[in-house]
């Protein structure tokens, strides 16, 4: 973990990790997909909704794995740079990804700079919104917008390439321009650019949203996140003691016996900067006289050590080296006269295992009941201010440390009410594609709607209804008019809807059946009638 502590630290992703075959839950999957590479620790822990502690652990987790690996720290962010000039480049979009290469060397009079910027902004078309496309910024002003939609036309108009081969990039470029257009003409509209922006905030908080809920089920059955230490755990072990520290201990009181080992180890006991020697004992002195203390003088040079004092030293050596382990025969030989100290028997070394056992237990159960209890504070906050969809957030990661019934009828509760604000930001989002006629869109955004509120049947049949005016997939269009029709049976307009669906498809009976009942429950609906005796008439 200590490789991602730094909130400046991008975790990169390791190539060939297959995220299915490892044995990961759905934190580790949540914050997984948060890392891309270029996301900073603190990017990841603000873009997944979770403590930064949190992340970091859980990043580390997968750097175990095999999943992640750290890259560089993240550079120092500095301002935004100014939008580019289009009349000297193109909107940033990758050049040659997506497209075929090929194209490049069609014949033709279109530059080779020009033909990389339509293939790049063409193939962007789906992904970029209006002011990408323009290639300004967000809070750009009406006189930047206009500037950059005249340098794009100067690039990109099909009438500044009159008289020359363009080749299939003339319907690349008018598509572009077309959607050029349409971005100026929203932006430079106060009102118009008002509605866009909202609508760029409910798609944002939706992408935002579906990222906090992509693991909505937690399976219980997924390994539970613990603590570092608990990642590989390990039978309690009775570690020796530390190395003596270089600090100069106290002097320790000469034993009675004077031993040989006593005296031996005082130069190692001495500071380091002035090495000292025992002075050998004087001669006695008279017996009125009382017994002096000994004295230690700093020689004026290394003083040779004898044999025994040679053996001792080396046997402190030794004893440093061992953690203090040394055999007690040993100590005896070396000093006959020092108190004998009982080897542990098995049973008390058990005792001692299990008490560190028991104690290792205890922090890990702790450590894991703290973090639930933070998360779930962090949910009840969140639940006070209405922000459902951080509450479930807390609470589905609270329910992969403990899969608690109490706590998990919570989650349940607090996770339907952050689908139904998923689904009022899907219908926000989807009705103004519908507006702009971007069918397509919007017949996805309604999807998703309906996934987010299954039993809302009016989504469902809105869903058909713009899928069946993109006309890509009539099959997937089908299946929302029916489910529409299947939960209101006595809607005369889901009828009809489905009955549209049907005949675009060429499903000539079906469609004919659909709208006869129509007919049947609105005998005054006149498009219904239409439609009908057009579909009698295709069938002859």
């Amino acid at each position: 973990m200590a490789a991602f502590d730094e909130p400046t630290t991008v975790p990169k992703p390791v190539a060939g990790f297959d995220p299915a075959r490892a044995a990961i839950g759905p934190l580790e999957r949540l914050v997984l997909s948060s890392v891309d590479g270029l996301a900073s620790v603190a990017e990841v822990a603000a873009a997944s909704g979770l403590d930064a502690g949190d992340v970091c652990t859980v990043l580390g987790r997968l750097a175990e794995l095999g999943a992640l690996e750290p890259a560089t720290p993240s550079p120092v962010t500095e301002p935004a740079p100014p939008p580019p000039d289009p009349t000297t480049a193109a909107p940033a979009a990758p050049s040659g990804g997506g497209w075929d290469r090929a194209l490049l060397d069609e014949p033709g009079d279109l530059d080779l700079d020009v033909r990389n910027m339509v293939l790049d902004l063409f193939h962007a078309l789906d992904e970029f919104d209006h002011y990408q496309l323009l290639g300004v910024a967000r809070d750009a002003d009406r006189k930047a917008i206009k500037s950059a939609y005249y340098g794009l036309a100067a690039r990109l108009h099909t009438d500044r390439y009159f008289g020359k081969n363009l080749g299939s990039f003339k319907s690349k470029m008018e598509a572009v321009f077309g959607r050029i257009t349409v971005a100026h003409d929203t932006l430079a509209a106060k009102q118009r650019r008002a509605e866009y922006d909202e609508y760029l905030k409910d798609r944002d908080r939706s992408r935002a949203y579906e990222k906090l809920l992509q693991w909505a089920t937690v399976d219980s059955a997924s390994p539970t996140p613990m603590p570092r230490a608990a990642a590989t755990p390990a039978q309690p072990r009775i570690l020796p003691p530390p190395p003596p520290s270089r600090a100069v201990p106290p002097a320790p009181p000469p034993s009675r016996a004077g031993g040989l080992l006593d005296r031996a180890l005082q130069p190692s006991q001495a500071s380091p900067r002035a090495p000292v020697a025992p002075v050998p004992p004087a001669a006695p002195a008279a017996p009125a006289a009382p017994p002096s203390e000994p004295k230690l003088v700093a020689p004026a040079g290394p003083v040779p050590l004898s044999p025994e004092q040679e053996r001792a030293r080396r046997l402190a050596a030794a004893q440093r080296l061992a953690g203090n382990r040394v055999s007690a025969a040993r100590m005896v030989a070396a000093n006959p006269s020092a108190p004998r100290i009982a080897a542990p028997t098995a049973e008390a070394t058990r005792a001692a295992t299990e008490t560190l056992k028991v104690r290792y237990q205890d922090s890990v159960e702790a450590a894991r009941r703290a973090t639930i209890k933070r998360l779930v504070d962090g949910a009840d906050e969140a639940i006070s201010k209405e922000d459902f969809v951080t509450a479930a957030n807390h609470l589905r990661v609270a329910l992969t440390h403990a899969d608690e019934a109490e706590l998990r009828a919570k989650y349940e509760s607090v996770n339907l009410k952050a689908r139904e604000i998923l689904a009022d930001t899907y219908l926000k989002q989807a009705a103004y594609e519908e507006s702009q006629e971007k069918w397509r869109e919007a017949g996805a955004t309604y999807a998703k709607a309906a996934d987010a509120r299954p039993g809302d049947p009016n989504i469902a049949a809105k869903a058909a209804n713009a899928m069946r005016r993109d006309g890509r997939d009539l099959h997937a269009a089908a299946r929302f008019g029916e489910v529409a029709v299947q939960k209101n049976p006595a809607s005369a307009e889901f009828r009809v809807t489905l009955g549209l669906v049907y005949f675009d498809a060429g499903l000539l009976l079906r469609a004919k059946s659909e709208l006869e009942q129509a007919v049947r429950l609105a005998p005054d609906d006149s498009k219904a009638k239409e439609l009908l005796v057009r579909v009698k008439s295709a069938i002859g």
